[in-house]
């Protein structure tokens, strides 16, 4: 197995089989070596004023509302989920990229990576980077998945190792969860306030 992306033929035939890899799935969001994706109706607001990378981020912080149509500022970014849910094949990475068209009205999609096993709908990241303000209305296509087949399975996929986001339905972010962040915070309590209070923050 030589690694190569998927073309409009194998997404259609995992689809008429299947495996597809987005549901639900419409032939007219095949292009030549990717599949359109369209906004969802669901918006995540983080409620903070402030952040530290890595810190827990409680609940009662995370709104998440529906919208017809979303009105987006100058400048500001809003967090929104696919339509689509993607299931990546466990002998794939998954890639969302900008359609082209958003990007040239100055509309700006961070690239999202996938590992092989992924099944959710994900939220994606939209910043409004012009002067003027934009307004976004779910079924829009506004990105697309791009598959690159492996030269060989993994010895496990994202869902054999039970990833945090693994089935989500457009989850905030979990970076608190990360091992390495959590032993960091640990370190800077250690360093910075007294034993006898910690167990109080």
């Amino acid at each position: 197995m030589t690694a190569a992306f998927l073309v409009d033929r194998q997404f259609e035939g995992r689809h008429r089989t299947g495996n597809s890899v987005v549901s639900p799935f419409d032939e007219s969001s095949l292009q030549p070596a990717s599949i359109d994706l369209r906004l969802g109706n669901v918006e995540t607001i983080y409620d903070l004023t402030e952040y530290v990378l890595g810190q827990d981020i409680p609940e009662q912080r995370i709104t998440r509302r529906t919208f017809d149509v979303r009105k987006v500022a100058p400048g500001e970014t809003v967090f929104v989920t696919l339509k689509e849910t993607m299931t990546i094949p466990e002998d794939c990475l998954g890639f969302v990229f900008p359609r082209s068209s958003i990007t040239r009205l100055g509309i700006l999609i961070p690239p999202v990576y996938m590992n092989p096993g992924y099944v959710g709908q994900m939220p994606i990241t939209i910043k409004n980077t012009t002067s003027f303000e934009i307004s976004i209305m779910p079924d829009i296509r506004v990105a697309q998945l791009i598959c690159a087949n492996l030269s060989a399975f993994p010895s496990a996929s994202y869902g054999d190792k039970a990833g945090k986001y693994a089935g989500e339905i457009g989850a905030a972010s979990m970076i608190a969860s990360d091992p390495e962040i959590r032993e960091a915070v640990q370190r800077v309590l250690e360093a910075s306030v007294p034993s006898s209070l910690r167990g109080k923050i």
